[in-house]
């Protein structure tokens, strides 16, 4: 199940967790306790939070869209009181945090009254979390998202809240230079299309309780020989989870790339006389087919991580593997014997290989390299089949749950 206002990056949460959090009924941190001793039926506190919030989003809904507020219109017309009624108490910090060397960062806010509260990095609705912002500060140089996630990184605090009243995104610590590490739900997007259950994933997921014991203590001293306590940090125990349904799906994907492999061996095959196939023949056919399930691998992470433009119209509803898959997860491709798709999946190739530049000036890079030089799939000239490459897109994208037949999981 795609959730369009919930983006996940770095596998700190997957979005089959998300899925999981969404119908999950008997786990002990969806119960009432887990939100608080005095919290009875939180099901109804979900559903009357979301009514409240989107009523005060219906009245400054103008002012936060065109950026109309200030920085401290937005946060207490709007951001405050979002996260109230998500349990937090939000603090203000009178002076810059210091990290574990002493390097000072201005991050203004904690969830609530306590240095191991966790931070809450608000900026203006016109701010983007990737984009260096040059008003910092401490760290002109640095995006708002870069800003947090070094603090994070070099102190006792393990998750924190960005917030621009649009989106929120949630971090954690994360070390990787390229690849982002977030949680990232779109307020605008729920909020204006009511989107009752994205709002319930982000209520279980966000909701102070999910913060509480997020601040790390000392390492113990050489020689300790007990185990490391386990973390009662609830989002640390969804990150955990996550990474435990990862290792499921990689071990999914290693047989649906096979399926993928042989889908589409065979839908070029239909086009090909076996008798002019030679061993020599068949091994660079396999070759060329193994080539083709690369690239289209490679064009689903890209586009994933906005390598690509996929935010263009254009591109996404014409060129993009993002568009295959939508079609492919419809599973109504078993009788399409057309041969559209693939002739249009090669353009998409030749763009990513040379680059283009859209008319409102959005950019496909030129990757270039090996993987979509011409000459990888150079035999391979035969037609094929809608229903084929639909069926291969399918399984490099979903794989069906043992437990629950009919139920498909996105491989993320």
């Amino acid at each position: 199940m795609a959730h369009s206002f919930i983006n996940t990056s770095g596998n700190i949460i997957t979005e089959d967790f998300c899925n999981q959090l969404l119908t999950e009924t008997k786990a002990e941190y969806v119960k009432n306790k887990s939100f608080g001793e005095d919290v009875k039926k939180i099901d109804e506190d979900i559903a009357t939070t979301f009514e409240l919030l989107r009523e005060r989003w219906e009245e400054i809904r103008t002012k936060v869209l065109e950026d109309q507020f200030d920085t401290t219109q937005l946060r207490d017309r709007w951001i405050k009181p979002f996260l109230s009624m998500l349990g937090f108490d939000p603090q203000y910090n009178a002076h810059n945090l210091k990290n574990n060397a002493g390097i000072e960062y201005h991050i203004p806010y904690r969830g609530w009254n306590s240095a191991e509260a966790p931070l809450i990095h608000m900026v203006h609705s016109s701010a983007d979390f990737d984009t260096r912002d040059k008003n910092s500060r401490t760290h002109p140089g640095k995006s708002p998202h870069d800003l947090l996630q070094q603090y994070l990184n070099t102190s006792p605090h393990s998750w924190a809240i960005l917030i621009n009243g649009k989106r929120v995104r949630i971090l954690r610590d994360f070390y990787h230079s390229i690849t982002k590490g977030f949680i990232e739900f779109d307020l605008e997007g729920i909020f204006e299309s009511a989107s009752t259950e994205q709002f319930r994933i982000l209520y279980r997921m966000m909701h102070a309780s999910r913060f509480a014991g997020q601040f790390k203590t000392k390492d113990k001293p050489a020689g300790d020989d007990e185990e490391t306590p386990k973390s009662s940090c609830l989002l640390e125990e969804f990150h955990v989870k996550s990474r435990e349904t990862g290792v499921k799906v990689g071990e999914n994907l290693r047989k649906q790339v096979r399926i993928a492999i042989e889908t589409l061996g065979n839908g070029f095959a239909e086009n090909l006389n076996p008798d002019e196939f030679d061993e020599a023949n068949v091994k660079k056919f396999y070759s060329e087919t193994l080539n083709i399930i690369y690239r289209l691998l490679f064009l689903l992470f890209a586009e994933q991580k906005g390598w690509l433009p996929v935010k263009n119209s254009i591109y996404a509803r014409t060129y993009s593997v993002d568009s295959l898959r939508q079609r492919a997860e419809k599973a109504d491709y078993e009788h399409d014997n057309n041969e559209d798709l693939w002739e249009g999946l090669k353009v998409t190739f030749r763009l990513v290989t040379k680059g283009y530049t859209f008319p409102n000036g959005d950019n496909i890079n030129a990757f270039g390299g090996q993987l979509f030089s011409d000459e990888r799939i150079f035999h391979i000239k035969s037609p094929l089949k809608n229903k084929h490459l639909l069926k291969a897109i399918d399984a490099l994208c979903f794989f069906e749950d043992k437990k629950e037949k009919n139920l498909k999981t996105k491989i993320n």
